[in-house]
């Protein structure tokens, strides 16, 4: 009974993953248009990474600190703040959208 459980188990471990990812490019597209670059990258790297912790480890390079804002209007400050906000109410569709239009324009060649 152990081996047969052994065996099944390595060999589920084995198979390829067939992971894909669907999503709509056009609104991919005007999701990417809309929010600043590393925040993109920073959703990204939090969906797609083993662990969330990762992301926290490898810290997110200085995007956030108070010296950010050094200089900036009150408008300026409030329309990252908002761009922030609106990014981090995504849902599973649209990073789904997000990461199909970066794949697509990645792997244009």
């Amino acid at each position: 009974m152990k081996l047969t459980l052994i065996i099944f188990v390595s060999l589920f471990i084995s198979l390829p993953i067939q992971g894909e990812i669907n999503g709509d490019i056009e609104y991919g597209k005007k999701l990417a248009e809309e929010s600043p670059s590393p925040l993109i990258l920073q959703i990204l790297l939090y969906k797609y990474l083993d662990s969330p912790k990762q992301l926290l480890k490898n810290g997110c390079e200085g995007c956030h600190e108070l010296k950010t804002f050094e200089g900036n209007t009150k408008e300026e400050i409030l329309d990252r703040i908002l761009k922030s906000w609106h990014a981090s109410g995504y849902i599973e569709d649209d990073l789904n959208d997000l990461a199909t239009f970066l794949f697509e324009e990645t792997n244009k060649s």
